[in-house]
């Protein structure tokens, strides 16, 4: 009798990566944690904590319990749990997140949307809405 085969389940240690120079097409589903520090161009769904590098990108939407982006993101961001945007960070979208921390330096034009509601929902545009611009934003509006 053949023994069947059972797909590893994916922890919350494990860690996936996208190198610098590499380019994935299409949506990205990982359980573990994400590195991006390469391009994907579309939507990344994390169940654990996303990390954008420093040029890295995602053009499409990113959808996580965590993140921390010192990339660019290029579409809607939502972490259920915290968002980190560092001084390198571009974002250009709208962000739901339950905690939000912007460190001086940071790029984001879009709404922002926070509070423990808003980050466990997955695409309402209701609540507290508030409209962020960059400085580069404000000097053309």
């Amino acid at each position: 009798m053949a023994k069947q085969r059972t797909a590893p389940v994916a922890s919350a240690d494990q860690h996936n990566i996208i190198g610098a120079g590499s380019t994935v097409e299409g949506t990205l589903r990982a359980g573990g944690n994400v590195h991006v520090s390469g391009t994907v161009n579309g939507n990344v769904e994390v169940d654990g904590r996303t990390v954008v590098m420093q040029g890295g990108v995602i053009d499409g939407e990113l959808t996580s319990t965590s993140a921390e982006i010192a990339g660019r993101v290029k579409g809607q961001v939502r972490c259920s749990e915290r968002l980190v945007l560092k001084p390198t960070a571009m974002i250009d979208g709208d962000i739901q997140t339950a905690k939000l921390v912007i460190e001086d330096g940071a790029t984001f034009n879009g709404r922002c949307e926070m509070g423990a509601s808003a980050g466990n929902r997955t695409g309402s545009r209701g609540g507290d809405q508030r409209r962020v611009l960059s400085p580069e934003a404000k000097d053309a509006a």
